[in-house]
């Protein structure tokens, strides 16, 4: 397996979209059933879940309606301007949400650190159709967005806001066009249980990889993580 490297090159909000010199890989399928990452493919020290499969079993009994419409409601609550940045801080919800939607376009492993006194999470999402879920190729509206949530349920929160950050730098991964590492923080307006995120993003011909980190996890690892689905995608 060819070695990573990523570029030191990083500039707040610019329209980084970075490009590996190697050409483009092939997916092995159109079915993110083959191409979502599994148990074999967790990072050392890490648990596997796969979100569509604990989606199908929490819905299994007949009650998808109030498990959906709950999940619903709380991302109703939710929102992000611009638009198009919300996916810089993804959720299991709104991944179950988004699964839901579209069946069969959408997959993601989650693998969750298992010593971990602070929950560490790994996300890797790949899809095969255009949606809200693929960052925009130009990041630079994304430097500075803001993010309002509502405390829906008891409503005794009311309504707050926060602004995110985003720094893009370039990455270059074999197989991987315009791939780039993606760093996000929060300003102090943030939930208590905000954490830092990093994502490594880019297409392997049709297929968009979105692999993100919460908590301290170093990005070089999410290079690794992406590696790995790269060759799931690819069949390597």
């Amino acid at each position: 397996m060819a070695l990573l490297t990523v570029g030191a090159l990083a500039a707040c909000g610019d329209d980084d979209s970075g490009s590996g010199d190697a050409a483009p890989l092939t997916p092995v399928s159109t079915d993110v059933a083959d191409l979502v990452l599994t148990a074999e493919d967790a990072p050392g020290g890490f648990s596997h879940l796969d979100i569509g499969e604990m989606l199908a079993e929490q819905t299994a009994g007949g009650d998808d309606d109030d498990v959906l419409g709950t999940i619903d409601q709380i991302n109703a609550g939710n929102s992000t301007d611009r638009a198009e940045c919300a996916a810089l801080q993804p959720n299991q919800l709104t991944f179950i949400a988004q699964i839901s939607d579209r069946p069969g376009e959408i997959a993601v492993a989650e693998f969750t650190a298992d010593d971990d006194s602070e929950v560490t999470v790994i996300d890797s999402l790949v899809s095969t159709t255009e949606g809200e879920e693929r960052l925009p190729a130009n990041l630079s509206g994304c430097g500075s967005s803001t993010t309002t949530f509502t405390d829906v349920f008891t409503g005794e929160g009311g309504e707050s806001s926060y602004t995110l950050f985003s720094e893009t730098s370039d990455a270059q991964i074999e197989g991987v066009e315009d791939a780039r590492i993606i760093t996000v923080t929060a300003d102090d307006g943030a939930p208590e249980t905000w954490e830092p995120v990093n994502i490594v993003d880019g297409n392997i011909g049709s297929v968009y990889s979105r692999v993100t980190g919460h908590g301290s996890i170093d990005p070089q690892m999410l290079v690794g993580v992406t590696q790995t689905q790269v060759d799931r995608i690819t069949g390597r």
